[in-house]
């Protein structure tokens, strides 16, 4: 980048060593979002738990799929489906490699529900069961939550750092570099990554063209407050109900969302 007012905006973003990657559309939207909280007050389906025997759990539902409201639950367990398997089937499919890909672990869902009710038995089912509806639409509802959460980070890191729309351009252009296109062997044209994508690393320590130059991956300041989402829907989870592998899943829809 050469001269003017802008280059400032990506010098200081290079000296504090935060490399944080913004499309330029999530920035333009994030601009209108400025002062917006994530609401961490919420119960796991977000709505009050006073009204949740009311609830349609089903209210972004695909049109083919039958509804199901929390009154077709076995009478009396909404609070306990609130605290314990909707957190855990939130903790299971953040340690997945696609969180999108969710329809076939009704075998799961019966595991976390006699682990966590064994004295009420019930059979999960693909089939018109409500367990299975509510658990699918909380974790569509869940991925979908990463790109509102994601916003709201941006947006205060826009504020904070007060950059001008012209100065938030010049950063995305410099933490998200684009694929360049070159032929390979057989006469294709194909994209190729850049080396490095700035704003997945925390710091540069000497030249920022060599890849071998940034610490802590996934360590950017937006990514790991875009990463909380998911601390929210377990951590109240006791250690008895934790699903012990790492939230990989998770950490990829945070940078890509943030990306």
């Amino acid at each position: 980048m050469k001269g003017g007012h802008n280059d400032g905006a990506v010098a200081n973003w290079k000296q504090k060593k935060s490399l944080n990657a913004r499309s330029f559309k999530a920035a333009k939207n994030a601009q209108h979002l400025k002062g917006c909280e994530p609401d961490t007050d919420k119960d796991t389906d977000g709505n009050n738990a006073d009204e949740d025997d009311n609830t349609d759990a089903q209210s972004h539902a695909p049109p083919s799929c039958i509804k199901f409201m929390k009154n077709d639950l076995p009478p009396g367990l909404h609070r306990l489906f609130d605290s314990l398997i909707i957190p855990m089937w939130i903790e299971f499919i953040s340690c997945l490699n696609n969180m999108w890909d969710i329809s076939h672990f009704a075998d799961k869902m019966q595991s976390m529900w006699d682990h966590a009710m064994p004295n009420i038995p019930h059979t999960v089912s693909r089939v018109n069961d409500p367990v299975y509806r509510i658990l699918m639409q909380h974790a569509y509802d869940y991925c979908s939550d990463f790109g509102v959460h994601a916003q709201v980070v941006i947006a205060k890191h826009i504020d904070k750092e007060g950059w001008t729309p012209e100065e938030i351009c010049e950063v995305v252009t410099y933490v998200t570099p684009k694929q360049h296109k070159c032929v390979n062997d057989k006469g294709e044209t194909i994209l190729v990554n850049p080396p490095v994508y700035p704003y997945m690393w925390k710091e540069c320590i000497g030249d920022e063209a060599d890849a071998d130059a940034y610490r802590g991956a996934f360590e950017d300041p937006c990514i790991l407050n875009t990463f909380t989402l998911y601390l929210e829907y377990v951590h109240s989870l006791p250690s008895t109900y934790r699903h012990k592998e790492m939230p990989k899943g998770v950490l990829s829809i945070a940078t890509v969302t943030v990306e």
